[in-house]
């Protein structure tokens, strides 16, 4: 689906998402949180030193976003294929 050249109103936005099931809405709320976690973390894994148990509490967390991102796209995939995000890519 293309994107607005201009912001969808508010209005306009909940009358879309009242047209979806409520859990295609709640699979797109957490695809999108779990995306930002994963680009957030994998950020902060990459800046400078952290001691050996926080580096891995947060490849722990990161491990965590990425299944529920990719359960998120599996229920998204099913209602509509072009709703997919995938983590570093386009739309």
């Amino acid at each position: 689906m293309p994107l607005p050249d201009r912001p969808m109103p508010d209005s306009v936005a909940l009358r879309v998402g009242r047209q979806l099931p409520k859990p295609v809405l709640a699979a797109l709320e957490q695809q999108e949180t779990s995306h930002r976690n994963v680009h957030t973390l994998s950020r902060l894994l990459m800046t400078g030193e952290m001691p050996a148990d926080a580096r891995r509490a947060v490849q722990e967390r990161v491990a965590v976003d990425l299944g529920r991102h990719a359960a998120a796209n599996k229920m998204l995939a099913a209602y509509n294929p072009g709703l997919i995000v995938r983590i570093g890519g386009a739309r």
